[in-house]
């Protein structure tokens, strides 16, 4: 089981509730007075859960609308992450859901398989073609199945998620959605209800909350004295009004739970910044009212996490258009050697090395430049290539590996430096900025001298 339970539990119904947003746009948006959710449904939920169900989200959509609309606007408000939510599309979508359940089964070895259950008049066809204009980048695509199923696919990669028409399975008249690790059949036609552990954990929660959660980890303290991951999760969420939320995270052992507390864990971090946390013992309280302040705060969030991923995509980047580059130097030297064995005598510029089939054209063109050299119809360069040539001398022979043959100019990188291969060696080498310039005026005036 992942050590961020809570964390994945909060990003489930967060990704749920984008299928279950109720309010249309133009509604005011009362968001001072708590408003009690339909008990009915928490009902419903309990009593239809799967066989072996250990953990269970349920959410009611109306009561929830208020916290989507606001996280798309404030979404809306930075032009790099307008398109995460769309309002009128959400709104869309919702128009005829009632509640969404998230049950949680464990597999005999590791993980869970989760079944969603969206109590909608919408079809599987409707529901995926709606949700599908939410997010529009996604991509995903509902492709039919035999029995009443359909796979989720995502630009042409399938995914392990389907689709059951709710006819198919005994006592389910909604669409059933199922995550699963492998591709096995899930059986959804025996109706057990929740364990009596389970169940003694629900009595704990406010069930008429908007949001609300109950997990029991099927890794018993007693069984597993010494297992890191949480042995219960439970408790209530109010999107948007003024009744505080609140989730109790309990451990098998002390140690786990304060380093849990502690937010020193990659990815619960940043949702700390937004909660009160207390631990004592093997329990953890986190609480936070989910105001206006709240959604403010969180979109921020994301937005600088976004920023950073998109910062670390770039520098990724950068480093592997160097070593591609400082590959293609040394393929250039390795030219240049051939060239001169055979003819004895230095080439007269880049595109000669091509010309005499020692090379190919790729190698005259920086990857950081992204294009492709034009070449003829025998696939000769007729334009020069990104790199210099710095025709040696017979002043130049006289000083391998101080002389340099290849470089790529400092508009490549920024003006940081550059990649150079010298006169002699077959390894292209980085400089900085003042010294690839010093050793460019050096290796300049050699040329020069005979």
């Amino acid at each position: 089981m992942n050590r961020k339970l809570v964390v994945i539990l909060m990003a489930l119904a967060s990704f749920t509730l984008c299928l279950t947003q109720c309010r249309k746009a133009d509604q005011p948006s009362k968001t001072n007075e708590p408003k009690p959710a339909s008990s009915t449904g928490s009902k419903t939920a309990v009593r239809f859960a799967p066989k072996g169900t250990a953990g269970l989200i349920h959410i009611e959509a109306k009561e929830v609308g208020a916290f989507l609309e606001a996280i798309a606007k404030e979404f809306g408000k930075g032009p790099d992450m307008a398109d995460w939510f769309l309002p009128a599309a959400i709104t869309d979508v919702t128009a005829k859901v009632q509640s969404v359940d998230i049950y949680f089964i464990p597999r005999p070895e590791s993980g869970f398989t989760l079944i969603g259950v969206a109590r909608t008049a919408l079809t599987p066809e409707q529901l995926f073609e709606a949700v599908n204009k939410v997010v529009p980048k996604d991509g995903w695509e509902l492709r039919p199945g035999g029995n009443g199923r359909y796979t989720v696919a995502k630009k042409g990669r399938p995914l392990k998620l389907r689709v059951i028409d709710g006819n198919v399975a005994k006592d389910i008249n909604e669409p059933v959605l199922i995550f699963s690790p492998d591709d096995e059949e899930i059986s959804l036609n025996q109706k057990a209800g929740v364990s009596e552990e389970l169940s003694r954990l629900i009595e704990k929660v406010d069930t008429v909350a908007p949001v609300w959660v109950a997990f029991i980890s099927p890794n018993s303290a007693a069984s597993h004295p010494d297992d890191w991951e949480p042995t219960a999760v439970y408790g209530a969420l109010y999107p948007l009004l003024a009744k505080e939320s609140r989730v109790v995270t309990e451990f098998s052992n002390e140690e786990r739970a304060k380093i849990f507390a502690s937010g020193s864990e990659q990815g619960w971090q940043h949702f700390l910044n937004l909660c009160k946390v207390s631990q004592e013992g093997k329990t953890v309280v986190t609480s936070a009212t989910m105001d206006e302040k709240f959604v403010f705060k969180w979109v921020e969030i994301q937005r600088n996490i976004r920023q950073l991923a998109l910062q670390s995509l770039r520098d990724a980047l950068k480093q592997a258009y160097r070593i591609q580059s400082r590959a293609n130097l040394s393929s250039l030297a390795r030219a240049f050697e051939f060239y001169q064995t055979e003819h004895g005598d230095v080439p007269p510029d880049m595109i000669s090395l091509v010309k005499d089939g020692k090379c190919l054209a790729r190698s005259l063109v920086n990857p950081a430049s992204k294009h492709e050299v034009k070449t003829d119809e025998r696939r000769i360069p007729t334009e020069p290539g990104d790199y210099i040539y710095i025709r040696p001398s017979a002043k130049s022979m006289k000083e391998p590996g101080t002389t340099i043959l290849f470089y790529e100019p400092l508009e490549f990188n920024g003006g940081e430096g550059g990649n150079v291969v010298y006169l002699g060696e077959g390894i292209g080498h980085w400089l900085d900025a003042t010294t690839l310039n010093a050793a460019i005026e050096h290796s300049l005036r050699l040329s020069k001298q005979e």
